[in-house]
């Protein structure tokens, strides 16, 4: 049945595309392998072209493109709002997303101006967000949408240089503005409103402040209307199919203009030669192509712009209780009354079969029960985790709240430990292996100050945390080996800065993280001396385009006088287990590469996106120390030695059985040329920010 469904609609799809006259403009974007989109094209010196690049194996780029289609990236912005940008001349204006210092929830738009000529950028701040700004013709003032705290929306006019407001305009019943555009003067602003009928094309006069519908209401999509040769071209789905469009704004005359096979939008002003650039959508993304407005053979009239019957869509709507009226006032009263926070910290909503750490995304043996406030500021975490390189577990509960400036982070857990010693005796040295039980409880208190700007992403998380540890010896412990229980306070200095990525980048081709920790003893208890360590993570390009390269870096050093101290802040080799002490240095390179792109669906069971490799080397130096039966004091730096191994991962990125979150899954294969063997490991991961 599903599939005969879609085997009529397809050739009903066929039957209309093939019913109308379609155009077939020449592309004058370059031809890109990979799905590219030009977004907003303006002709720049009558024959050259500038227009926004979205790539799915690159960043969004504003771009150059000669008449022999050749391309040159002029400048890469942040997080740009949808239908936001406007290029008149030399100037590039957009409204984009800025975020906040400490709230997720709380960003803000800032309108950035960009001078090709003198590749000098500026910014124009507001104490509302704005949207979809556009140059006058005289460059001395932009138009935006403005939006207030309260919702209230408002088509304003600033000053270009001061950004000072100079007039705004509002309807009554607080109309939603889309994407406006000058008159040819600079007197009259054309643009798409939102209101409970649909959507229509009005204008606004700057001078005599007098507001005039171009079009009747419709529920078609209007979009991106541009005023060019006394006309507004626009693009529409009055069809189901988005067509470019243009009216006369007097006579109110409309045209279908290009007849698309798929769509058009984001049409241009005409240069010279009376011609306009648009996007026109194929399999390969918006490419660009030309318009001549002069040559109006498959200029057709438009009597009507009310949106065309769908027979399937009209047979759902049959089927439901009726039709919405949007004009009417909502008929139930919502009575509001005060929300406890107390009271509603904890709303348990699922569970896995293994432990998942929430603040590293982590995927470890074990399994985890979840719980998450409505306001999404308290998350509680009950679990067990196991760890495979020590053949341990714990139980753990954790406790996060994040609804106040800083973050305070609990948990509380009770389980084994262990670890590997060199033992001293009369005629060798061998490695031992001990455990213990322990409880811990953590009290941390963060600030996550966000400082992402532009193409970066950014952030500074300084850290100070409370620990409470018991540890309970049993018969593998070592002579002497420490008991009874420690306070300790750590403090923490984390930064990263990176590089924003496309979709297809295994990792930010630029970038670096730097992580500085110290852990003591101050408090009454026992003395587990102290640790101080910094880590490092830088990135770089690889060689071929969504390539790239890791070089970790992390050193440590101790003090302690007994068995028992701090955990290791840097990490170990792959392959390798901890190892008691003093000093360590280690390094880890990782070359990361795709190999192939299968979009390969196996059933409803799997869908595999994408096979990766990589290729590392990991080197550490430790200087460990010993203990001596006959007094029982570790004596620091007893020995040297260095830990090497080298390998290759290969895995792939899935989703398994339609689970939106991205699956890495893999093999692990290290050499360890010391010991002259292989180790294998399978690699399990979830991405919880992947989709």
């Amino acid at each position: 049945m599903y599939n005969q469904i879609f085997y009529d609609l397809a050739n009903e799809w066929k039957q209309t595309i093939n019913s109308i006259a379609i155009n077939d403009p020449s592309m004058v974007s370059p031809f890109r392998k990979n799905y590219t989109g030009y977004h907003y094209p303006e002709f720049y010196k009558d024959s050259f072209i500038v227009a926004y690049r979205t790539s799915i194996d690159d960043l969004g780029r504003f771009v150059l493109i000669s008449p022999d289609k050749s391309e040159k990236i002029i400048y890469t912005p942040g997080s740009i709002f949808d239908e936001s940008v406007d290029i008149k001349n030399q100037l590039i204006i957009w409204s984009e997303r800025r975020a906040d210092l400490r709230w997720t929830h709380a960003d803000r738009s800032v309108i950035l101006v960009y001078n090709i000529e003198t590749k000098k950028k500026y910014e124009i701040k507001n104490e509302n967000k704005l949207f979809s700004p556009i140059i006058s013709p005289d460059l001395k003032s932009f138009a935006a949408v403005e939006v207030d705290p309260g919702n209230n929306i408002f088509l304003s006019v600033f000053d270009f240089n001061s950004g000072k407001l100079k007039q705004r305009f509002r309807t009554e019943d607080n109309q939603y503005f889309f994407t406006p555009c000058w008159d040819e003067k600079g007197e009259k602003l054309y643009f798409v409103s939102l209101s409970s009928k649909g959507k229509c094309i009005n204008s606004y006069d700057l001078q005599t402040k007098e507001f005039k519908s171009i079009t009747p209401p419709t529920f078609a999509n209007l979009r991106n209307p541009v005023f060019t040769n006394h006309q507004l071209i626009f693009s529409a789905d009055f069809t189901g199919i988005d067509h470019l469009y243009s009216i006369d704004p007097e006579s109110h005359q409309i045209f279908r203009i290009h007849t698309a096979n798929f769509g058009a939008d984001y049409p241009s002003e005409a240069n010279s030669k009376n011609q306009i650039l648009f996007s026109n959508y194929s399999a390969h993304g918006y490419q660009l192509s030309i318009l001549h407005l002069t040559d109006k053979t498959n200029f057709k009239e438009v009597a009507d712009i009310s949106l065309q019957s769908n027979q399937l869509a009209d047979n759902l709507a049959t089927e439901e209780s009726g039709i919405p009226n949007f004009a009417n006032n909502d008929s139930i009263k919502y009575r509001s009354k005060k929300y406890s926070k107390l009271h509603n910290l904890f709303n348990f909503h699922s569970w896995a079969p293994a432990y998942i750490d929430i603040n590293s995304y982590e995927i470890r043996p074990g399994v985890s029960i979840f719980s998450q406030n409505k306001l999404g500021t308290a998350e509680t975490q009950i679990g067990y985790d196991y760890n495979v390189a020590d053949h341990t577990g714990k139980y753990k509960l954790a406790f996060n709240y994040s609804g106040l400036f800083p973050e305070f982070n609990t948990e509380l857990s009770y389980g084994n430990g262990a670890s590997n010693y060199y033992q001293v005796t009369k005629i060798d040295t061998v490695i031992q292996r001990y455990t213990w039980n322990e409880v811990a409880a953590n009290i941390d208190i963060r600030l996550p100050l966000n400082l992402s700007k532009g193409k970066y992403s950014s952030a500074f998380f300084p850290e100070i945390k409370y620990t409470f540890n018991r540890v309970i010896p049993n018969a593998s412990i070592p002579d002497r080996f420490y008991s009874g229980s420690y306070q300790a306070m750590t403090y923490r200095l984390y930064y990263y800065h990176l590089l924003n990525q496309s979709v297809q980048n295994l990792m930010p081709k630029w970038g670096q993280k730097f992580d500085l920790m110290y852990m003591h003893t101050p408090f009454i208890g026992n003395n587990l001396g102290s640790i101080a360590g910094i880590q490092a993570v830088l990135y770089f390009p690889g060689f071929a385009k969504n390539d790239g390269i890791k070089i970790y870096q992390g050193y440590q050093q101790r003090n302690f006088t007994h068995a028992y101290n701090f955990s290791d802040l840097v990490r170990y080799p792959r392959g390798f287990q901890s190892f008691q002490n003093n000093k360590m240095y280690s390094l880890a390179a990782d070359y990361k590469f795709p190999i192939l792109y299968p979009d390969f669906s196996i059933g409803k069971l799997v869908f595999i996106k994408r096979l990766k490799s990589s290729l590392f080397y990991d080197y550490a130096w430790l200087s460990v120390p010993s203990p001596r039966d006959k007094d029982g004091i570790v004596y620091p730096n007893y020995s040297e030695f260095d830990m090497k191994s080298l390998g290759l991962e290969l895995t792939s990125d899935l989703h398994v059985l339609r689970f939106f979150a991205p699956i890495e899954m893999g093999l692990r294969t290290i050499y360890r040329p010391d010991f002259r063997d292989f180790q294998f490991n399978l690699l399990f991961s979830i991405d919880f920010n992947g989709f």
